[in-house]
């Protein structure tokens, strides 16, 4: 994916901090540089893993 992106412009800089490798956080760090046409290609690269969350409240 690094290489990808750098293949596709983007410096060093910007990449690194987008590596927490969730689909929010990529999505947010290619919002910022503008790059968010990059997303589908780089999802279709990667392995998807679905997550789910449970949370858990107190009852009044």
């Amino acid at each position: 994916m690094v290489e990808f992106l750098l293949n596709e412009g983007l410096d060093r800089e910007a990449i690194w901090p987008m590596l927490n490798l969730t689909k929010t956080s990529l999505e947010r760090g290619l919002k910022k540089v503008k790059k968010q046409d990059l997303l589908e290609q780089i999802l279709a690269l990667s392995n998807c893993k679905t997550t789910e969350r449970i949370e858990f409240r107190k009852t009044p």
